[in-house]
Protein backbone atom coordinates (compact mmCIF):
# COMPACT_ATOMS: atom_id res chain seq x y z
CA UNK A 1 0.00 0.00 0.00
CA UNK A 2 1.35 3.41 -0.96
CA UNK A 3 2.29 5.56 2.07
CA UNK A 4 0.95 9.12 2.02
CA UNK A 5 2.12 12.42 3.43
CA UNK A 6 0.69 15.93 3.48
CA UNK A 7 2.10 18.88 1.54
CA UNK A 8 0.83 22.26 2.69
CA UNK A 9 0.16 25.64 1.15
CA UNK A 10 -0.21 27.91 4.19
CA UNK A 11 -1.55 31.43 3.66
CA UNK A 12 -1.30 34.02 6.44
CA UNK A 13 -2.58 37.58 6.47
CA UNK A 14 -5.27 40.01 7.53
CA UNK A 15 -8.76 40.29 6.06
CA UNK A 16 -11.24 42.89 7.29
CA UNK A 17 -9.03 43.70 10.29
CA UNK A 18 -8.87 40.10 11.49
CA UNK A 19 -6.76 37.03 10.88
CA UNK A 20 -7.36 35.35 7.53
CA UNK A 21 -9.86 32.45 7.52
CA UNK A 22 -10.76 29.89 4.81
CA UNK A 23 -14.14 31.56 4.22
CA UNK A 24 -12.33 34.79 3.28
CA UNK A 25 -10.90 33.18 0.13
CA UNK A 26 -12.99 33.53 -3.03
CA UNK A 27 -14.02 30.18 -4.53
CA UNK A 28 -12.28 30.85 -7.88
CA UNK A 29 -9.07 31.79 -6.13
CA UNK A 30 -9.29 28.73 -3.90
CA UNK A 31 -9.65 26.52 -6.98
CA UNK A 32 -6.58 28.20 -8.50
CA UNK A 33 -4.65 27.64 -5.26
CA UNK A 34 -5.52 23.95 -5.40
CA UNK A 35 -4.57 23.66 -9.06
CA UNK A 36 -1.21 25.34 -8.54
CA UNK A 37 -0.52 23.28 -5.42
CA UNK A 38 -1.17 20.16 -7.47
CA UNK A 39 1.21 21.42 -10.17
CA UNK A 40 3.95 21.80 -7.56
CA UNK A 41 3.58 18.11 -6.75
CA UNK A 42 3.02 16.82 -10.28
CA UNK A 43 4.38 19.34 -12.80
CA UNK A 44 4.23 16.93 -15.72
CA UNK A 45 0.47 16.58 -15.34
CA UNK A 46 0.77 12.84 -14.76
CA UNK A 47 0.01 11.15 -11.47
CA UNK A 48 -0.75 7.54 -10.63
CA UNK A 49 -1.61 8.06 -6.98
CA UNK A 50 -4.73 9.73 -5.61
CA UNK A 51 -4.32 13.29 -4.29
CA UNK A 52 -6.79 14.46 -1.64
CA UNK A 53 -7.27 18.06 -0.52
CA UNK A 54 -8.23 19.46 2.87
CA UNK A 55 -8.75 23.13 3.79
CA UNK A 56 -8.36 24.11 7.43
CA UNK A 57 -7.76 27.16 9.59
CA UNK A 58 -4.48 28.53 10.73
CA UNK A 59 -4.74 31.13 8.97
CA UNK A 60 -5.63 29.13 5.80
CA UNK A 61 -3.99 25.76 5.24
CA UNK A 62 -4.59 23.90 1.98
CA UNK A 63 -3.23 20.38 2.51
CA UNK A 64 -2.52 17.91 -0.30
CA UNK A 65 -2.39 14.27 0.76
CA UNK A 66 -0.17 12.57 -1.82
CA UNK A 67 2.36 9.76 -2.19
CA UNK A 68 4.98 10.15 0.53
CA UNK A 69 7.90 9.80 -1.87
CA UNK A 70 6.61 12.61 -4.06
CA UNK A 71 5.99 14.92 -1.11
CA UNK A 72 9.53 14.25 0.18
CA UNK A 73 11.01 15.10 -3.25
CA UNK A 74 9.06 18.36 -3.58
CA UNK A 75 9.83 19.31 0.03
CA UNK A 76 13.54 18.97 -0.74
CA UNK A 77 13.07 21.22 -3.79
CA UNK A 78 11.19 23.86 -1.77
CA UNK A 79 13.92 23.87 0.85
CA UNK A 80 16.66 24.24 -1.78
CA UNK A 81 14.83 27.07 -3.58
CA UNK A 82 14.32 28.84 -0.24
CA UNK A 83 18.07 28.63 0.29
CA UNK A 84 19.27 29.51 -3.23
CA UNK A 85 16.29 31.54 -4.58
CA UNK A 86 16.97 29.78 -7.87
CA UNK A 87 13.78 28.96 -9.80
CA UNK A 88 15.88 27.16 -12.39
CA UNK A 89 15.78 24.12 -10.09
CA UNK A 90 12.07 23.72 -10.82
CA UNK A 91 10.07 22.41 -13.76
CA UNK A 92 8.16 24.97 -15.82
CA UNK A 93 4.77 24.27 -14.21
CA UNK A 94 6.34 24.54 -10.77
CA UNK A 95 7.81 27.93 -11.70
CA UNK A 96 4.39 28.99 -12.97
CA UNK A 97 2.90 27.92 -9.63
CA UNK A 98 5.46 29.99 -7.72
CA UNK A 99 4.62 32.97 -9.95
CA UNK A 100 0.91 32.49 -9.16
CA UNK A 101 1.51 32.38 -5.41
CA UNK A 102 3.71 35.46 -5.73
CA UNK A 103 0.83 37.31 -7.42
CA UNK A 104 -1.55 36.23 -4.63
CA UNK A 105 0.93 37.42 -1.99
CA UNK A 106 1.29 40.82 -3.66
CA UNK A 107 -2.42 41.28 -4.36
CA UNK A 108 -3.62 40.48 -0.83
CA UNK A 109 -0.47 41.23 1.19
CA UNK A 110 -0.37 37.58 2.27
CA UNK A 111 2.58 35.50 3.40
CA UNK A 112 2.63 32.01 1.90
CA UNK A 113 4.67 29.00 3.07
CA UNK A 114 5.09 25.86 0.96
CA UNK A 115 6.32 22.59 2.39
CA UNK A 116 5.57 19.22 3.93
CA UNK A 117 3.39 19.11 7.01
CA UNK A 118 5.39 19.09 10.24
CA UNK A 119 8.51 20.63 8.72
CA UNK A 120 9.90 23.61 10.66
CA UNK A 121 9.43 27.10 9.24
CA UNK A 122 13.08 27.35 8.18
CA UNK A 123 12.69 24.35 5.85
CA UNK A 124 9.74 25.71 3.87
CA UNK A 125 9.63 28.02 0.88
CA UNK A 126 8.36 31.47 1.87
CA UNK A 127 6.64 33.86 -0.53
CA UNK A 128 5.60 37.42 0.30
CA UNK A 129 5.44 40.89 -1.20
CA UNK A 130 9.16 41.22 -0.56
CA UNK A 131 10.28 37.96 -2.14
CA UNK A 132 9.64 38.81 -5.82
CA UNK A 133 12.88 40.76 -6.50
CA UNK A 134 15.04 37.94 -5.14
CA UNK A 135 13.99 35.08 -7.43
CA UNK A 136 16.70 33.98 -9.84
CA UNK A 137 14.94 33.35 -13.13
CA UNK A 138 16.47 30.65 -15.36
CA UNK A 139 17.83 31.79 -18.70
CA UNK A 140 15.94 29.94 -21.46
CA UNK A 141 18.10 27.69 -23.60
CA UNK A 142 17.21 28.00 -27.27
CA UNK A 143 18.56 25.73 -29.99
CA UNK A 144 18.23 25.76 -33.76
CA UNK A 145 15.58 23.43 -35.10
CA UNK A 146 13.85 22.75 -38.40
CA UNK A 147 10.13 22.33 -38.99
CA UNK A 148 7.91 21.37 -41.87
CA UNK A 149 4.84 23.60 -41.65
CA UNK A 150 1.69 23.35 -43.70
CA UNK A 151 -0.83 26.15 -43.91
CA UNK A 152 -2.35 28.93 -45.96
CA UNK A 153 -0.13 31.76 -47.20
CA UNK A 154 -1.96 35.05 -46.55
CA UNK A 155 0.84 37.48 -47.44
CA UNK A 156 4.15 37.25 -49.22
CA UNK A 157 6.84 39.81 -50.11
CA UNK A 158 7.85 43.07 -48.46
CA UNK A 159 10.22 45.89 -49.44
CA UNK A 160 12.68 46.04 -46.56
CA UNK A 161 11.96 42.80 -44.68
CA UNK A 162 10.68 40.20 -47.14
CA UNK A 163 8.61 37.53 -45.44
CA UNK A 164 5.77 35.05 -45.72
CA UNK A 165 2.66 35.05 -43.53
CA UNK A 166 1.53 31.47 -42.97
CA UNK A 167 -1.68 30.53 -41.13
CA UNK A 168 -1.17 27.07 -39.66
CA UNK A 169 -2.73 24.79 -37.05
CA UNK A 170 0.53 23.00 -36.41
CA UNK A 171 2.62 23.24 -33.20
CA UNK A 172 0.20 25.85 -31.75
CA UNK A 173 1.91 28.49 -33.89
CA UNK A 174 -1.18 29.95 -35.60
CA UNK A 175 0.10 32.80 -37.80
CA UNK A 176 3.83 32.57 -38.44
CA UNK A 177 5.78 35.38 -40.10
CA UNK A 178 8.61 33.58 -41.89
CA UNK A 179 11.63 35.68 -42.86
CA UNK A 180 12.93 35.16 -46.39
CA UNK A 181 15.47 36.70 -48.72
CA UNK A 182 14.70 38.66 -51.86
CA UNK A 183 16.52 36.01 -53.85
CA UNK A 184 14.36 33.21 -52.45
CA UNK A 185 11.14 35.01 -53.35
CA UNK A 186 12.34 36.44 -56.66
CA UNK A 187 13.50 33.04 -57.94
CA UNK A 188 10.17 31.41 -57.08
CA UNK A 189 7.92 31.39 -60.16
CA UNK A 190 4.76 30.13 -58.45
CA UNK A 191 1.77 32.12 -57.26
CA UNK A 192 1.43 30.81 -53.71
CA UNK A 193 -0.74 33.56 -52.22
CA UNK A 194 -3.94 32.32 -50.54
CA UNK A 195 -3.01 28.72 -51.28
CA UNK A 196 -2.18 25.84 -48.99
CA UNK A 197 1.57 25.33 -48.92
CA UNK A 198 4.15 23.28 -47.09
CA UNK A 199 7.40 25.03 -46.16
CA UNK A 200 10.61 23.99 -44.49
CA UNK A 201 11.81 26.56 -41.97
CA UNK A 202 14.56 27.05 -39.43
CA UNK A 203 13.30 28.14 -36.01
CA UNK A 204 14.45 28.51 -32.41
CA UNK A 205 13.18 25.92 -29.92
CA UNK A 206 13.28 26.09 -26.13
CA UNK A 207 15.04 22.89 -25.16
CA UNK A 208 13.28 22.75 -21.79
CA UNK A 209 9.67 23.45 -22.74
CA UNK A 210 9.79 22.32 -26.37
CA UNK A 211 8.11 25.55 -27.46
CA UNK A 212 9.04 27.25 -30.73
CA UNK A 213 9.68 30.97 -31.14
CA UNK A 214 7.64 31.98 -34.22
CA UNK A 215 9.51 35.30 -34.45
CA UNK A 216 12.72 33.43 -35.28
CA UNK A 217 11.42 31.43 -38.25
CA UNK A 218 13.32 31.68 -41.54
CA UNK A 219 12.47 30.11 -44.87
CA UNK A 220 14.68 27.27 -46.06
CA UNK A 221 12.57 26.11 -48.99
CA UNK A 222 9.07 25.65 -50.35
CA UNK A 223 8.01 22.01 -50.47
CA UNK A 224 6.17 20.89 -53.59
CA UNK A 225 6.05 17.08 -53.33
CA UNK A 226 4.53 16.60 -56.78
CA UNK A 227 7.50 18.35 -58.40
CA UNK A 228 10.36 16.90 -56.41
CA UNK A 229 12.88 15.40 -58.77
CA UNK A 230 14.83 13.59 -56.08
CA UNK A 231 13.66 10.36 -54.56
CA UNK A 232 12.65 10.08 -50.92
CA UNK A 233 15.99 8.44 -50.16
CA UNK A 234 17.95 11.19 -51.93
CA UNK A 235 15.95 13.84 -50.11
CA UNK A 236 16.69 12.20 -46.75
CA UNK A 237 20.39 11.90 -47.61
CA UNK A 238 20.47 15.62 -48.48
CA UNK A 239 18.91 16.57 -45.15
CA UNK A 240 21.38 14.37 -43.27
CA UNK A 241 24.27 15.98 -45.11
CA UNK A 242 23.01 19.49 -44.29
CA UNK A 243 22.54 18.57 -40.64
CA UNK A 244 26.02 17.05 -40.50
CA UNK A 245 27.52 20.30 -41.77
CA UNK A 246 25.59 22.27 -39.12
CA UNK A 247 27.08 20.07 -36.39
CA UNK A 248 30.60 20.14 -37.81
CA UNK A 249 31.93 22.44 -35.08
CA UNK A 250 30.54 20.25 -32.29
CA UNK A 251 33.30 17.80 -31.43
CA UNK A 252 31.30 15.64 -29.03
CA UNK A 253 27.53 15.79 -29.67
CA UNK A 254 26.63 13.75 -26.58
CA UNK A 255 28.61 16.04 -24.27
CA UNK A 256 27.17 19.13 -25.98
CA UNK A 257 23.59 17.94 -25.50
CA UNK A 258 24.23 17.10 -21.85
CA UNK A 259 25.79 20.52 -21.29
CA UNK A 260 22.90 22.56 -22.73
CA UNK A 261 20.39 20.38 -20.86
CA UNK A 262 22.20 21.06 -17.61
CA UNK A 263 23.30 17.48 -16.93
CA UNK A 264 26.35 16.88 -14.80
CA UNK A 265 28.81 14.10 -15.26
Amino acid sequence: MTPFRSFEVRLSGIHDAQALRPEDIDVDEMIAIMQNGRDLLYPDGKKKEKVSVRVSEGSVIVSFLAAAGRVIEVQALMEEVEHTRDLGLLAQKQRDAIAFFQEVAIKHEFSIALGAEGKPKAQKLHISQKSAPYWKQPIPTWVDAELYLKGKITNIGGKSNPNIHLDTDEYDLRTVIISATEQQLASDDKNRLYKTQQVRVSIKQNIETGQFDPRSSRLIEFIDPEEMEESDEDYLDRLIKEATESWSEVKNSDSWLKEIRGYEE
